[in-house]
C-alpha cells in the first residue's frame, strides 16, 4: 500500500533549496537520497499562492478553477473540480489536512482523520477539537504579523487555551524550548524578532507530527509559509549578488544575511523528522513541493513604514460618506476583504471608481456579497484620497501608520518554477508522459498521479 505526505513548502525555488540544503549541517539526509522533479505552474493570471495551490489540489489551472483570491466562494469550483482531499476522502482513503490553502472551505470534518484549516479561516474549528485553542492563537498571530511582527501577546484566556492545546497535541515539545530560546535571544538582539514567523511553524509542526503519528493517514498535508516570508524580505541580504546594483546598506545585509538560512534550519528539522518517519514506515512517501518559486526583484524599494487599514468599516464608511455595515474577512496585507449586503457592495464599487489616491489602491476582486481591495501605501508621509469629480480631499478614517523596523521591501517575488522532491523506499520518478517538452512537471498534473498511486497501492 502507498501513503503520501505532502510537505507544502510555500514558494521555495530549487536554487534556494539546494544551496541551503548543501550548506546546512542540520540536514541528516543527503539530497541525492531524494528524487527531484522540477515543476512549473501553467496558471495564466497573477501568480499568487491563493491561485497556484488550488492548481495542484484541483488538477486544473486557474483558467478552469477560477480561484483568484482568498475568501471568494469556491462552491461551484468544488462541484466541477473537487480538491484532492475531497476526492480521496470520498474514495474511502484516510485523509489529514494541516494548514493547506483554502482548507477552511472544508465544512464537514467527519470524513477526515484530522483537519486544521489554513490560518486565514474565519473560525478556529479543528479536528481534533483539542487543536482549537492552538489554531485560535495561530489565526490571531498570523493576522497581527502579516507584514511586521507584532510582539504583543493576546489576552491570557486565549494564551492559556493555546498552551493547553499545544500540550495535548505536542510531538516532542521542541517548540516550547524554541520559544524560550527565542524570547531570551530577543533581549540581547531585538532585531531577531522577525524570527517569530518561523517560531509559528515550529509550534504547528509539533502538532502536525502528533496528528501524523496518532492517525497514520493514507494522505496528508502540512503547509508552511515561514521560508517564503523570509525570502520576500531578506533575499538581498542572503543573495546580494543576484542584484545588478546594491539596494540596501552594508549594515542591513550583515544583520539579516542569515535569516533565510535560519528559516531553512527549522525546515531541516521538519524534514529530518519526516524522513525518519518514512524510514520506519515502508508504505509512506514524503513529497516536498512548492506550487511556484521566488526570485530577486531588481530595484525594489526598502520601506520604513506603511499605512494599514486597521478598520475596513471606518475606512470604507469615510470614503462613501455614510455609515456602512460590513464584516471584515481574513486577508493577507496589502489585501483587505469585506462581506456585506449586495447593495452595499455595489455602492462601494461605484464609489471607488470616483476616487483617486497617491497610494497603490484598487478593487482586486468582487462577487455579489464580498470584495477585496489592494491597498499599498509605503513611505508616504502624506496620504491623499481625492474625489475625481469635485477635486475634494476626502478625510479618511480607519488607517494606522505601522513602522517596519527591519527596513524591508519585496526584495523577491513569485516565479512559475517550483520544486518536487520525493523520498521513500518505493518512490519512483514521475512518468515521462506527464512532463512537458522541457522536462518540467506541470503542477496541474500532480493530483491525478497521486490518486493513481494511492489506488494502485490499495489494490
Amino acid at each position: 500500500m502507498t501513503k503520501i505526505i505532502f510537505f507544502e513548502l510555500n514558494e521555495v525555488p530549487n536554487n534556494v533549496f539546494e544551496k541551503i540544503f548543501s550548506e546546512n549541517t542540520f540536514f541528516k539526509k543527503n539530497i541525492s537520497s531524494f528524487i527531484y522533479q522540477p515543476t512549473v505552474t501553467r496558471d495564466e493570471g497573477h501568480l499568487s499562492p491563493w491561485v497556484t495551490w488550488p492548481t495542484i489540489h484541483r488538477g486544473v489551472t486557474d483558467a478552469k478553477h477560477k480561484i483568484k483570491d482568498i475568501n471568494i466562494s469556491s462552491f461551484e469550483t468544488e462541484k466541477k473540480y473537487p480538491s484532492l482531499w475531497t476526492t480521496l476522502s470520498q474514495k474511502g482513503f484516510k485523509v489529514g489536512i494541516f494548514g493547506s490553502f483554502h482548507s477552511s472551505k472544508i465544512k464537514d470534518h467527519s470524513n477526515y482523520s484530522f483537519v486544521i484549516p489554513d490560518s486565514f479561516s474565519e473560525n478556529f474549528k479543528c479536528k481534533p477539537k483539542s487543536m482549537n485553542g492552538l489554531q485560535r492563537l495561530n489565526n490571531i498571530m498570523s493576522r497581527r504579523s502579516a507584514r511586521v511582527v507584532d510582539t504583543s501577546l493576546p489576552n491570557l484566556f486565549i494564551l492559556k487555551d493555546a498552551i493547553i492545546s499545544y500540550l495535548k497535541n505536542s510531538y516532542r515539545f521542541r517548540a516550547f524550548f524554541c520559544t524560550i530560546r527565542q524570547l531570551f535571544i530577543e533581549i540581547f538582539m531585538p532585531w531577531t524578532n522577525v524570527r517569530r514567523r518561523t517560531l509559528q511553524a515550529d509550534i504547528l509542526f509539533d502538532a502536525f507530527m502528533s496528528c501524523l503519528i496518532r492517525e497514520k493517514p493514507d494522505f496528508c498535508t502540512f503547509f508552511t509559509n515561514h521560508v517564503a516570508s523570509s525570502m520576500h524580505r531578506f533575499w538581498e541580504a542572503s543573495f546580494p549578488n543576484d542584484y545588478k546594483a546594491q539596494i540596501n546598506t552594508d549594515g542591513w545585509i550583515k544583520t539579516y544575511k542569515n535569516e533565510i538560512k535560519f528559516s531553512m534550519r527549522s525546515t531541516a528539522y521538519f524534514l529530518n523528522q519526516l524522513t525518519n518517519f518514512v524510514d520506519e514506515h515502508d508504505d509512506y512517501e514524503l513529497w516536498v513541493l512548492s506550487s511556484m518559486g521566488q526570485e530577486a526583484v531588481q530595484n525594489y524599494e526598502p520601506e520604513d513604514f506603511f499605512w494599514d487599514i486597521s478598520s475596513c468599516k471606518k475606512f470604507l464608511s469615510s470614503l462613501c460618506k455614510e455609515e456602512l455595515i460590513v464584516k471584515e474577512n481574513p486577508q493577507m496585507i496589502p489585501h483587505y476583504s469585506i462581506t456585506a449586503d449586495s447593495n452595499i457592495i455595489n455602492k462601494i464599487v461605484y464609489r471607488l471608481k470616483e476616487i483617486e489616491s497617491n497610494s497603490k489602491f484598487w478593487l482586486r476582486s468582487r462577487d455579489k456579497n464580498s470584495l477585496t481591495l489592494f491597498f499599498d501605501a509605503s513611505n508616504l508621509d502624506k496620504l491623499i484620497f481625492k474625489d475625481k469629480l469635485t477635486n475634494e480631499i476626502i478625510k479618511v478614517k480607519g488607517l494606522k501608520k505601522r513602522i517596519i523596523r527591519e527596513n524591508t521591501g519585496s526584495s523577491a517575488y513569485h516565479t512559475p518554477h517550483g520544486i518536487l522532491y520525493m523520498y521513500g523506499k518505493n518512490t519512483k520518478p514521475f512518468p515521462i508522459k506527464l512532463l512537458d517538452d522541457n522536462g518540467l512537471l506541470p503542477t496541474d498534473r500532480i493530483k491525478s498521479h497521486v490518486i493513481s498511486l494511492l489506488e494502485q497501492g490499495n489494490n
